[in-house]
Parts: structure tokens; sequence; C-alpha cells
């Protein structure tokens, strides 16, 4: 995750921020690190929608946070399942603290800093977030083929006439339709082949007993 992509900050209110920050369920490192930043600064995450996250001025201290996908969450966060109950009553009994839930988003802080990890085992979060990942990527990838399927049929359509033909290939619905196709099939792509070399660094860590491997901030 680039330095960039952080700064687009907005004030919602003397007391409340709202922060831009897209990232893929494999980059929970990037932001639990940035969530530190902000608390760090005075304000505590408590909330998400899409990729803009809100903040509560609170007493400017250092806290650590914990992102989780628990995959069994109901999507809309509405009503959450039994075992999202179980969950989050499991973390309450602990030193953490419940920030905040988005869809299968799991968002937890401690002002303990010596306070031990939340227990969760590597296996069962690593299949979280892999699934939480496919999940985003995946309709990015099929919205690129549906583009481009679009694209084609109306290249077959205007092929008939060299006239029709000249004019769509300068025209601004081709460059608009070339551009659109070619960027989610490239985010999608690319988001794909990201969680196929998570998977695979994983399986291989797993297999040898060091445990799960994230992204760090750096690489995300």
């Amino acid at each position: 995750m680039k330095e960039k992509d952080t700064r687009l900050v907005k004030r919602f209110g003397k007391n409340t921020r709202r922060m831009f920050f897209p990232s893929s369920p494999l980059e929970v490192l990037a932001l639990e690190e940035r969530f530190q930043q902000m608390s760090v600064e005075g304000y505590l995450v408590t909330g998400a929608f899409g990729a803009f996250y809100t903040f509560q001025k609170v007493a400017p201290k250092k806290r650590k946070f914990y992102v989780d996908y628990f995959y069994k969450a109901s999507e809309l966060d509405t009503n959450p399942a039994p075992s999202t109950k179980d969950y989050l009553g499991y973390v309450e009994n602990t030193s953490w603290s419940h920030a905040f839930s988005k869809g299968k988003m799991q968002c937890f802080y401690t002002e303990d800093l010596e306070a031990p990890s939340i227990e969760t085992e590597e296996v069962f979060r690593f299949q979280s977030l892999r699934k939480a990942a496919l999940f985003q990527e995946v309709p990015m990838l099929l919205l690129g083929v549906l583009y481009a399927l679009l694209w084609g049929q109306q290249l077959r359509t205007v092929m008939s006439s060299a006239r029709l033909f000249a004019r769509f290939m300068s025209s601004w619905m081709f460059l608009g339709f070339s551009f659109v196709a070619l960027l989610f099939l490239l985010d999608g792509a690319l988001g794909i082949y990201r969680i196929g070399v998570f998977h695979v660094k994983n399986k291989r860590s797993f297999k040898t007993g060091e445990g799960m491997i994230l992204c760090s901030p750096e690489e995300g």
C-alpha cells in the first residue's frame, strides 16, 4: 500500500475524520499499522463503508489493532450469525475491545501493548483471509470479462461496414470500453495472482511449521 493512498483524509465535523484506504484482505497488517498511526494522532477507528474508514477523536495514545475476516459473518452485518456472536463474545473476555465490523471484517484494539494476540488458529485465519480476498477480486475479474464481451459484441456489429468500423475505432466509446475492460481485467488478474502467491507461500510455511505469512505494510 503506497503512502499516497493514505493521504486522502477528509474531515466530517470537529471530532470525526474519514479516511480513504483501499486495501485487500491480504493487507491486514497495513490496515493495522494505519489504525495505530491514527490512534497516536488522537483518532480511533469506529467504522467503515467500502474503502472509507471513520475515526472519532480520542486521547492520543498508541494502541494495538487486530484485523480479521470471519467468513461465517453476515455479509450485510445486520444480524450477525450465532458463530460470529460467539467469536465477538470470546474476544470481549480478553483485554481486546471490538472497534467495528464491516461485513466479514472484524477489527479489535487494545491499549495494553503487552497484551497477547487474539488466539485464532493460523490455518483458520489463512482460510478466512483467502476467501475474503477471492470474494473481493473475482467480481472484478468477471466485470472485466463482461466488459470485454460487450466490447467484442459492439466490434462485431460495426465490422459489417468499413465506415462504421473506422468511426467506432476512433470514437470515445471504443476508448472507454477498452480502458474499462482492461482496467477490470488487469485488476482482477493481479488480485488473483497475489492470492495464488499468498496461498502457495502459506501452504509451504505451514508444512515447515513456520506459521502464517502476511504481507508487510511495505509490500502491501
